[in-house]
């Protein structure tokens, strides 16, 4: 009877495994037709066609076994647009996690952003408020104010970037970090 639970567990791997592998391909497959729809380059494995400002986000220094792939890039409204998936992995033996999420990546002359940072709020973020690390709240979204560090050298332009549409977006969507580089 024991022989049949572990030919049963690995034959169960096995399928995870090739379903996994089958959702993976079609999923690339997904990512290349639209990158040819929006008339993008497609790169599976993109580390050497990135923009150089992109190391410079906190995301892509955490962790290890980093990787970036199924990479779209294109101009659109003259600007230069990278679009992917990125996974790390933290932590390690049982408590080994690997984060993945798509990240946009947009460089343009245009676009005329103030410089600002937002990220998901920790425990750290709130000590370092008591020590005059500044955070920009929102008194009309505090949800907002307590999920995200906002944190800008110019607070009347990064409010006015800010406004109710997008803080209601980031209510709806959650998750995002961002950040313009001066």
């Amino acid at each position: 009877m024991d022989g049949w639970i572990v030919v049963l567990f690995i034959a169960l791997t096995v399928v995870i495994i090739v379903i996994s592998i089958v959702l993976d391909r079609k999923r690339t497959e997904a990512i290349k037709q639209l990158a040819y729809t929006l008339g993008f380059d497609y790169r599976e494995h993109p580390q050497a066609h990135l923009p150089h400002t992109i190391w410079q986000f906190d995301l892509f220094n955490k962790g290890r076994r980093r990787r970036l792939k199924n990479l779209i890039q294109g101009i659109q409204n003259d600007a230069r647009v990278s679009i992917g998936e990125y996974r790390y992995t933290t932590g390690s033996k049982k408590s080994k996690n690997t984060h993945s999420q798509t990240v946009v990546f947009i460089e343009s002359d245009q676009l005329n952003l103030p410089s600002f940072l937002l990220t998901s709020e920790n425990a750290f973020h709130k000590i370092g408020n008591l020590f005059g690390y500044k955070d920009i709240d929102f008194d009309s979204h505090p949800e907002f104010s307590s999920q995200y560090l906002l944190r800008g050298s110019d607070e009347d332009r990064v409010r006015e970037l800010f406004h109710e549409g997008v803080l209601n977006v980031y209510r709806r969507y959650g998750g995002a970090s961002t950040r313009p580089l001066a």
